[in-house]
């Protein structure tokens, strides 16, 4: 009699619960069908150049993902895609989602507490320390449901094409062009010579950087190195030469405006001499008043506090502070040294130009002064040439360098470090594991309810047989 109870109440449960589970089973249909969730498109992008763990791009700025969003970026992919007469890039904005794929336990990483008074912490991920290298790139046909699955993926696989383009026009390393290169010729010859020296020494620097990130790159077996050995070359060689030519002779297409400017840079010089000199006392009278390590002791309720007033450090960096002005000075009086022998040397030219002979002059004195004009003639003319020649020697140089960052960047984005996944379309299912999900989400608890209930009438039924047995 018992046994068939017991097989009694385990049928009746097994059929509440597969009611239940149908009940649910029929819910999620309905709410399925009327809210059967998004179509869209999906793809990934994954970057895996030099830096992209670090959020670095290959011209060492921080690249972002807000490119995919860009006018010109959504203008092109429709326009290559055919759909540019159909769709504006407002609508594809608003339905492209970018989203950064990150560790499960990224969460907890990023919110470890870790003490920095602990000498054995290892440094835990946190969360400026983490950068996402692969990201998932959904387009949504919300804009228009009618679209067909091919039109949608193409459309995605055109975006995610023009994106890896701008990309590359973005964080690519590229040489910055001179400004003053058309307008070299208009300036004196000083000025030429101080404007190239500034841009091949301005070369000569990035390339310094370049060796020292990347010294392992290599083009034609030469690597950035080279560069710089050219760029120094034209430095101490062509550039060299010709400021001494100019220097020496007071070469200059309007002599007077060359002594104004003379004057006017010893002026400055002086200026700049007399506040570092001043600068210079008040830094030597700090120190004589200054006592090294001096040591107050602060009474308290209990003991005597010793307290370090005026620490080392500070006196230190007074003391370096003192060498740097000693040492910017003694600059500034050799660059005040330098431009008063120009001075004079441009005030001598000047002299002998404005001279002419007075009445009869002995042949000898018309052939030397014939013979001093020919010369000048002649430097004139070696400067020109020589000036025109650095320029054309620092285009050749200029040139290998922007073949050589052009390599370098081509290494660090291409379709392998920058890879890019064909897109796939995607649309709600009955069979699918979203439907299967949705169905545990709401069967779920309706079976957990229907076996409770059964539970409760289990329980009640077998103490009512209890009291009759008792009874």
């Amino acid at each position: 009699m018992k046994n068939g109870k017991k097989t009694h109440w385990l049928r009746m449960t097994l059929i509440v619960l597969a009611a239940c589970g149908v009940a649910g089973l029929v819910v999620a249909f309905i709410q399925f069908r009327a809210n059967p969730g998004r179509t869209g498109a999906s793809a990934s992008i994954e970057f895996s150049f030099n830096g992209a763990a670090e959020g670095i791009a290959p011209d060492g700025n921080r690249f972002d993902l807000s490119g995919f969003t860009r006018e010109e970026v959504l203008s092109n992919a429709l326009q290559s895609a055919g759909l540019a007469d159909r769709y504006t890039t407002g609508q594809i904005r608003a339905n492209l989602v970018v989203t950064g794929v990150y560790p499960k336990d990224i969460v907890e990483q990023m919110t470890r507490y870790v003490s920095l008074l602990d000498e054995n912490s290892t440094g835990e991920v946190t969360a400026v320390d983490y950068h996402a290298t692969l990201y998932s790139v959904t387009l949504y046909n919300d804009f228009d449901e009618s679209i067909s699955p091919d039109q949608l993926t193409g459309l995605l696989e055109n975006i995610m094409s023009e994106f890896r383009a701008f990309f590359k026009e973005t964080y690519s390393v590229v040489l910055a062009a001179d400004s003053t290169a058309e307008e070299l010729s208009l300036y004196d010859y000083s000025q030429q010579l101080a404007l190239l020296q500034q841009s091949i020494d301005q070369k000569k620097r990035f390339a310094e950087e370049m060796a020292d990130a990347h010294p392992s790159f290599l083009l034609d077996r030469k690597g950035f190195n080279d560069l710089v050995v050219r760029y120094d070359a034209l430095l101490t060689g062509d550039l060299d030469r010709l400021s001494g030519i100019v220097t020496i002779n007071a070469l200059s297409r309007d002599p007077e405006r060359l002594i104004a400017h003379y004057e006017n840079q010893i002026s400055l010089l002086q200026i700049q001499i007399k506040e570092k000199e001043t600068e210079a006392a008040s830094v030597e009278d700090l120190l004589q008043k200054y006592n090294k390590d001096d040591i107050i002791y602060v009474s308290t309720t209990e003991e005597l506090q010793k307290v370090d007033s005026n620490s080392s450090t500070t006196y230190d960096a007074l003391v370096t502070r003192q060498t740097e002005i000693t040492e910017e000075i003694a600059e500034l009086k050799k660059s005040l040294t330098e431009t008063q022998m120009k001075l004079s040397d441009a005030r001598e030219t000047v002299t002998k130009q404005a001279m002419t002979p007075a009445g009869e002059e002995p042949e000898s004195f018309v052939a030397s002064e014939l013979s001093s004009e020919k010369n000048t003639e002649q430097q004139y003319q070696t400067v020109e040439k020589g000036i025109t020649a650095l320029i054309t020697k620092r285009d050749a140089v200029t040139t290998d360098f922007s073949a050589f960052l052009k390599a370098y960047s081509e290494e660090q984005i291409n379709e392998t470090t920058v890879a890019v996944t064909q897109a796939k379309r995607f649309a709600p299912k009955i069979l699918s594991g979203t439907f299967l999900k949705r169905v545990l989400r709401t069967a779920g608890p309706l079976c957990a309810v229907g076996l409770m209930g059964c539970l409760v009438v289990l329980i009640v039924s077998r103490r009512r047989e209890e009291k009759k047995a008792i009874a």
